[in-house]
């Protein structure tokens, strides 16, 4: 027993198949953390205020928590984000689509359209591209940028971020989401144990 006495023991914390050291801290999604008495202790991440130049304005970018400037674009009294699209239809029905690319809504050329197999009174018309879809298109899998606790969700014309339940979201489009405790916030009937 003398020798495990003279033993130190390192304390460690595991997340996600990663271990930390005692009072390590790392950035998980929109949460900061730290491993405190064997135990990781995090807390949602406090963005910075945004302060952006002319011709941009903060919004979220892949793989962050935070909003970021961006390039904008004004078109028809709307501010869009560089590679965001939107179409405009002449006095003759014709579908135009406009990018925003280096801060000028600028036409793209018109590509062909699938075919699509559902009636025409199925098929809906979208305001960032010249070809429709049918009802019950599965945007999600298009891709998305849900992340952390939540999911993919369809609607009529795209696919939006929802938290899991359980779970509450860290921005304000539901891509990251936390973990509820609804003991600690006395929303459930939790008994001492």
């Amino acid at each position: 027993m003398n020798r495990l006495d003279q033993c130190y023991c390192e304390r460690t914390c595991t997340m996600k198949g990663i271990t930390y050291r005692e009072f390590e801290s790392w950035t998980d999604g929109c949460k900061n953390c730290t491993c405190m008495n064997a135990s990781i202790q995090c807390e949602a991440l406090i963005c910075p205020p945004t302060d952006c130049p002319p011709n941009s304005a903060p919004t979220y970018v892949d793989g962050k928590c935070c909003k970021e400037c961006q390039a904008t674009c004004v078109f028809e009294g709307r501010t869009y984000f560089e590679g965001e699209k939107e179409t405009i239809h002449s006095n003759s029905g014709d579908c135009i689509l406009f990018e925003c690319k280096d801060h000028k809504m600028q036409r793209v050329t018109k590509s062909d359209c699938p075919t699509l197999n559902c009636l025409e009174s199925q098929q809906i018309a979208l305001s960032n591209s010249c070809c429709k879809v049918c009802k019950g298109h599965n945007f999600c899998s298009e891709g998305h940028k849900c992340l952390e606790n939540s999911f993919c969700r369809n609607l009529n014309n795209r696919a939006v971020c929802s938290c899991r339940d359980g779970f509450r979201a860290l921005r304000e489009d539901n891509a990251y989401c936390e973990d509820i405790d609804e003991c600690a916030e006395g929303r459930h009937y939790c008994r001492e144990n």
